[in-house]
Formats: C-alpha cells, structure tokens, sequence
C-alpha cells in the first residue's frame, strides 16, 4: 500500500491503483476483511480523481458493506463521507445528504474529531450547493483544518468562527463573532460529539 501512497502524491492515479489492486489480492487471499475494506475506499479514491464517479461510488459501497461488517467504525466514517462527496459530484443532493449525515454520527461515536471536521465542511459544502450561506466554526487542532476545508467549498472564501461549546469566552464572544459575517442566521448546525461530558 504504501507504493500506492507514494504515486497518490505524485498524483499518478492509475498507478496507484495499480498497486493497490496488488496489495487488495494480498488481502484477499489472507481473507483480511478489515484491509480489504480499506484498500477498496483507497481504489475508489483514485478512480475519484479521475473522475470515474460511478465506479469509484460503486467501489465505495462495497468497501463500506465491508468495513460495516467488520466493526471498523473509524473507516466505515472515511467510506460514508467519500459516498457523500461523490454523490454530491454526481448531483444526487439527497444520498449525499445521507452519507454525510450518517459519517458525522459516526465519526461522534468512534470519537474521531479531525474526520468530523472533514464531514462538516461537507455538509458545509453541500448547504452552498442548495443556496445557503455557510458561516463554519471549529476551535484547537482541527480549527486550522478548517480553514483549509473552507478553501475547498464551492463558494470559498469564508472565515471560520472560533468556537469552543466549552469555553465561557467563546460563547460569550460568539454573536460579536458571528456578526462580523451576517446581520442574522437562519439555522445553525453544530456537532458537540467532542464537548466534556
């Protein structure tokens, strides 16, 4: 897997899948089910930069029967996300609505931050796409990702807002925040998987 990495960097797509496929029989003959679920999102995530939707959206669904089977919940999150992206490339607004749901909660339960902030910029993402405009917070380590997230959306551009659940001078600090963006919000969406109990 790692040779395949390797060309993903070089962004040699058909090369990577290449190796991948070697490292996918591997796996295969050793009746690996974790790895095999694991290898096919990498394959799918080549045929994605090739823009081979359909395959790369069929590829995903067997890796994520997988990886569901399995109990890889933090994999069975990256697999739901990626149908989310590619149903979102494909225009299919409502299952990509539902993959990136169902990624959000599981990444909450499998208690995997940097991937819930990946699934939320998303969600972010897909919002634009209906019309709406997007204002995103995050807070820590992920609050850099997010920025960088929010460079990739559809309409780039935004400010993420700094925003801690847990934090007393976040909160109170949040409408002035907020308000550097908009006069008023419609609806907020926030994910507190992450806050102290």
């Amino acid at each position: 897997m790692g040779l395949g990495n390797a060309e993903t960097v070089r962004v040699r797509w058909a090369a990577a899948r290449a190796w991948f496929s070697q490292a996918l029989a591997l796996a295969e003959e050793a009746t690996d089910a974790a790895t095999v679920g694991r290898i096919v999102t990498l394959v799918a995530a080549t045929l994605y930069n090739e823009d081979r939707l359909r395959e790369a959206a069929d590829h995903l669904e067997a890796a994520l029967a997988t990886l569901r089977e399995v109990g890889d919940r933090t994999c069975e999150g990256r697999a739901a996300a990626s149908l989310g992206v590619v149903h979102l490339s494909l225009g299919d607004v409502r299952r990509a609505r539902a993959y990136l749901e169902e990624a959000m909660a599981v990444h909450a339960a499998a208690n995997d931050p940097h991937w819930a902030a990946v699934t939320g910029s998303y969600l972010g993402a897909l919002a634009q796409e209906e019309g709406a405009s997007v204002i995103l917070s995050s807070f820590g380590r992920t609050y850099k990702i997010t920025k960088t997230i929010a460079r990739r959306l559809p309409h780039p551009g935004l400010d993420v807002v700094e925003l801690d659940v847990a934090n007393e001078n976040d909160l109170d600090a949040l409408a002035e925040r907020v308000g550097r963006h908009t006069d008023h919000l419609d609806g907020v969406l926030h994910s507190i998987g992450f806050a102290p109990q």
